[in-house]
Order: structure tokens, then C-alpha cells, then sequence
């Protein structure tokens, strides 16, 4: 397969991946939870900290040094795959088992051993997150970039990274080094950040993949007998909507690089032979290029463009000619103009501008709230199949739906942990009591649900609070199930 089509699948699988693994690791139970999502969460008491932002779980701008984060970070990336073949069976104890055993049974001093090996990249990459700026190599414009390769393959490795760092912080947290794990978690969601600030859009939902772990990690955190309390920690988390908001600006420019044929076809001029290897040559590459990944089958091989027969050329834009006219007219241009076109060079100048005013119609909900844009997105792209249903194998945009849904994720998470912290705060004011609801907590506001846009519903049953925490349409919510430690008895003083 061409450079550009084989991108574009790995760009559309790795989307989706990301997507969906976003929402997986973000909804799904640690370990030892039920199928039906109940986690039982045993609390402690916890005042706020005074004062009440001392807590930060992103490097405060005090802390902060000069320099670009990106730099130190591919020194960390590479320097792990160097080493990563001599320490396997440390790697994997570190990427998973740890990340799975209770905390109770953690075995600390193997988790120390194995973390030995990868000191050096750790402390880089803390070095990286306290920096001021972080710039990833950005993508030329679309007319400069040669077959559409945006993609960096060396920050896939900063999911590694992220696992790693989550058995640190797992590790600290174990052994009572709570003021080191908060140290850690603000690593970690700088890296989150700082990935997700890369201009592509399957970087940028890594990067909300790393936040992911990292909220799962504060859930780990909070539970811990003298956890400080992290309320205002989680309040002033960046919100990573406007670096996905900006990936998903640049990715307008991918149709043009991935079909370089449509570069400059509004004013290009040629022969009819040569408009016809145009129309043919596009027609290869999209039927090679953007079949459905639910559609290939379990081991089949990619198809170079020039193995691909597509259907008649000739009937195709015959089909999709007069539809590509009235949209041209609609837009503005006159129809004397258009009817001088060549009927390739009118139908791909509509499969340009089709695709930029989809993607703007669709990427306009990611400014409202996701109660209010659910589904329109999905409903704005259907409008794909009345203008260039010719391209029926075409998947024309990024899964703007399941981005929206991804970012939203990450909020709802952020949102149920704050009310678990006031609920907390709550507890240490009035003896270790739970509120009745949520709404009967006065010293911090109650974030709502946005998926929802309402209140996450809560109830005292007994002693014990049960906090819903629903999620998008046809998914799986939680339920945290909410007690408060009992203090521990004071020593019996010795008979006399």
C-alpha cells in the first residue's frame, strides 16, 4: 500500500482505538470490582489544604522551567526503547500486574527493583513535564507534506511511559509517600497534556488516554488512609478540550495530502486524458485506502491503489457529475462558469469543499456541552452519504462523535472525583458522617454530570453513600459504593 492510504488506515484504526480505549479505561472498574461496575471505595476524612491550592496536580507555573517539554521527551522515549529488551520481564510485571494487585498485597520491594532500571527515563521525563512549553514537531502544510505522513511513531511509546509512572505512583502510594505520588500524578498529567497538544488528532486522544490512567490513579490515591484532600487539585486541571479542538482543526488539511491530485484543482488545467488518470488514479487510492476497517477481513492484506479495480470510472462520474453541479451553483459560482467545467474537475473540486464544510458542520459541537450536541455530530455526518454516496467506501472524516464523547469522558471522571472529595470534606466537618445528597454540601460547588448536564445522583443508604456516575447513551455506568473509615481505636493504656 502507498505511503498515503497505508497512513490514513493506521491513522483511522488508531483513532478509533484510542477512542474507544479512552472510554474503556476511563468507565471500566479496577481491579477487583463487579460486572456491574460497583466500586466499593473506603474513605478517610480530609479537611481541604491550606492554603487551598497548595495541592496541584500539574506543575505550578513556580516550578516551571524554560524550555520545549518535546525535546527531553524523545530522549525519554528512546532511551526506553534501548533498554526496554534487556528488562522484559521487569516491563511486564510494571505494565501490568502491578497496575492490577491491590495495594495491600503489592510486593514493594520487587516494584522497587524493577523500577531501578528506568530511573533515568523517569527523570526525564519529570524534567519534561515541569517545562514551559512543549512543541512537537508540527506538519507542514498540506501543499509541502509528502503522502500525508503526520503521524510520530516514537510517542506511541509514551503510553509505556504513562503505565510506568502509574506503578510508580501505585508504589509510592503503598508505602505512605503520599506527597512523592502527588508528585508522580502531576507527571503523569503533564504528559497527558503535553501529548495531547500534538498536532494530530490521534495524538491528542493518546493524550486523553493518559489522562485516563492518570484519573484512575487519584481514585487509588483518595482512598489511602491520610489522603490530603484533592478537590481544588482536580478543579484546576487544564481542560484538554482546546487541544483536541485544535488537532481536529489541522486534520481539515489531511484530504488534500492524502490526495495530492486534489491540490490546486480549482484552478488546475489539463487535458481530457489527464483529467481521466486524475478521476481514475483518486478512485484507486480511495477505494484502497479508506475501506472500512469493519469491513476487511481477519488477515487479509492491504491492497496497494494500483491492485484496486474500482467500479466503471466512467459510470461513477457520470453518477456523481450532476449532483457535484447543483452544490458548485449553491455555493455561489456561476453556472456558466461550472458548466465549463470537466465534469472531473467540477466533481473533484466538490469532494474538496464537501469535506470542509462536513467537517466544520460536524466539529461545531465540540463548543457546546455534550447534553446539548449528543448525536448531532453523527446526524451532521450522514449529510456525507446524500452528497458523495458515488464513494460509498469513503469514511471521509475522523469519529468526531467518538472524540466529542472521549473529551466528555475525561470531564465526567474529573467531575465524579471532585464530589468524592467533597463528600470527603463533608465527612471531616461533621463527624464522620455522610450527607444525605450531594446537594447538601456547602463548602465546595457540586459538579454536575455532562453527559447529563444534571447533578450526579447520590443517597445515603445506612452509612454508606452510593454515588451513580452515568455515562454516554448505551454505555455501562458506575456506581461507587461510599463508606467512611472508622477511626482506629486508641491503644489500651496497661493496667496498674
Amino acid at each position: 500500500m502507498q505511503r498515503s492510504a497505508r497512513v490514513l488506515v493506521f491513522s483511522m484504526t488508531a483513532l478509533a482505538v484510542a477512542a474507544a480505549g479512552t472510554v474503556v479505561t476511563e468507565a471500566a472498574p479496577p481491579a477487583g470490582a463487579s460486572p456491574e461496575q460497583v466500586r466499593d471505595l473506603v474513605l478517610s476524612p480530609a479537611a481541604l489544604p491550606t492554603p487551598v491550592l497548595r495541592l496541584r496536580l500539574t506543575p505550578p507555573v513556580s516550578e516551571q522551567t524554560p524550555g520545549n517539554a518535546a525535546l527531553l521527551y524523545f530522549r525519554a522515549f528512546l532511551w526506553l526503547e534501548q533498554i526496554a529488551p534487556g528488562h522484559r520481564e521487569a516491563l511486564a510485571r510494571l505494565e501490568s500486574d502491578y497496575l492490577t494487585t491491590p495495594l495491600s498485597d503489592l510486593p514493594c520491594e520487587q516494584v522497587r527493583r524493577d523500577l531501578k532500571p528506568f530511573h533515568d527515563v523517569l527523570e526525564l521525563v519529570e524534567a519534561a513535564s515541569r517545562c514551559e512549553t512543549c512543541s512537537w514537531d508540527p506538519p507542514l502544510p498540506a501543499e509541502m507534506r509528502p503522502d500525508g505522513d503526520r503521524l510520530t511513531p516514537e510517542l506511541q511509546v509514551a503510553r509505556r511511559v504513562t503505565r510506568i509512572l502509574t506503578a510508580r505512583t501505585r508504589l509510592e502510594i503503598a508505602e505512605g509517600a503520599l506527597d512523592r505520588a502527588i508528585v508522580t500524578l502531576r507527571t503523569e498529567y503533564a504528559l497527558a497534556r503535553h501529548v495531547g497538544q500534538h498536532p494530530t488528532l490521534v495524538m491528542g486522544l493518546v493524550g486523553l488516554s493518559i489522562r485516563g490512567i492518570a484519573h484512575h490513579t487519584v481514585e487509588t490515591f483518595v482512598a489511602a488512609p491520610d489522603a490530603p484532600n484533592l478537590y481544588w487539585a482536580l478543579a484546576a486541571l487544564p481542560d484538554p478540550r482546546s487541544d483536541v479542538r485544535r488537532a481536529m482543526e489541522s486534520e481539515q488539511l489531511d484530504i488534500l495530502s492524502l490526495f495530492p491530485m486534489l491540490r490546486g484543482v480549482a484552478t488546475a488545467k489539463h487535458t481530457p486524458e489527464q483529467w481521466q488518470t486524475i478521476w481514475k488514479e483518486f478512485l484507486q487510492r480511495a477505494e484502497a485506502g479508506y475501506v472500512p476497517i469493519t469491513d476487511k477481513k481477519q488477515g487479509e492484506a492491504d491492497k496497494k491503489p494500483e491492485e484496486v479495480v474500482p467500479r466503471d470510472p466512467q459510470q461513477l462520474l457520470e453518477q456523481a457529475h450532476p449532483g457535484a453541479c447543483r452544490r458548485l451553483i449553491e455555493r455561489g459560482r456561476p453556472e456558466s462558469q461550472v458548466g465549463a467545467m470537466p465534469a472531473v474537475q467540477a466533481v473533484l473540486i466538490d469532494v474538496v469543499e464537501t469535506h470542509q464544510q462536513l467537517y466544520q458542520e460536524a466539529m461545531r459541537w465540540m463548543y457546546v456541552p455534550f447534553a446539548v450536541r449528543a448525536g448531532r455530530t453523527d446526524r451532521d455526518l450522514a449529510k456525507w452519504g446524500e452528497g458523495l454516496r458515488f464513494l460509498s467506501s469513503l469514511s471521509p472524516l475522523p469519529p468526531l462523535e467518538a472524540c466529542n464523547t472521549a473529551v466528555t469522558n475525561s470531564d465526567r471522571y474529573v467531575a465524579a472525583l471532585r464530589c468524592v472529595e467533597a463528600l470527603r470534606l463533608y465527612a471531616h466537618g461533621h463527624g464522620g458522617r455522610l450527607p444525605e445528597s450531594l446537594d447538601k454540601i456547602p463548602e465546595v460547588p457540586i459538579p454536575q454530570n455532562p453527559f447529563t448536564g444534571k447533578p450526579f445522583p447520590c443517597k445515603l443508604e445506612g452509612e454508606m453513600a452510593l454515588l451513580d456516575v452515568a455515562g454516554p447513551e448505551n454505555s455501562a455506568p458506575w456506581r461507587w459504593r461510599i463508606t467512611i473509615r472508622k477511626p482506629s481505636a486508641p491503644p489500651t493504656p496497661p493496667a496498674k
